[in-house]
């Protein structure tokens, strides 16, 4: 699973929950590799391979919004993302939060 966490850039936490959920809803098989006792071997289902035109086309579509977004806003959403998520890391979403409220504290008098 650690080649998925690297190539999709999300956590271990996140991939082996999504893991599971698409074991449970019968899209992947999850099983040893052969040549690697350490290593697991993703494969898709027949369910999955019969749904994954559709969900190709869902995809495609989502990426022409999400160009258009991209355009509306002047930069992708992903690297607004990004900033948004270093900004917080820098400085907390709780902390900005009771930073205004002790300043507005201050502004009622």
């Amino acid at each position: 699973m650690r080649t998925l966490v690297e190539r999709i850039g999300v956590s271990q936490s996140a991939v082996s929950q999504t893991v599971a959920e698409m074991v449970r809803r019968g899209l992947i098989i999850v099983d040893r590799d052969p040549l690697d006792a350490r290593s697991r071997r993703i494969d898709l289902t027949a369910k999955a391979r019969e749904i994954l035109p559709v969900v190709q086309r869902c995809w495609d579509a989502t990426e022409a919004v999400s160009a258009t977004l991209d355009q509306d806003l002047g930069m992708s959403l992903p690297t607004i993302l990004a900033k948004a998520t270093t900004a917080l890391e820098r400085r907390a979403l709780g902390e900005r939060i009771e930073e205004a409220r002790v300043k507005m504290q201050g502004d009622l008098g």
